[in-house]
């Protein structure tokens, strides 16, 4: 069990996943520091985002 959490890590840094990780943590500081903004008009803003991601299958 204790090498499935290494191989999540070890996926972590060699795919894009950090960069991917700290996009929607920055995007989420500033979402969540803007004032009126709430969670659900945050993510109903970035849903148009999503649309070009390719994803891995």
């Amino acid at each position: 069990m204790i090498d499935l959490l290494f191989k999540g890590f070890a996926n972590l840094f060699i795919s894009g996943s950090a960069l991917t990780l700290l996009t929607g943590i920055i995007f989420g500081i500033v979402l969540g520091s803007l004032p009126g903004l709430t969670a659900t008009m945050g993510i109903a803003l970035l849903l148009p985002c999503t649309i070009n991601i390719v994803l891995n299958q």
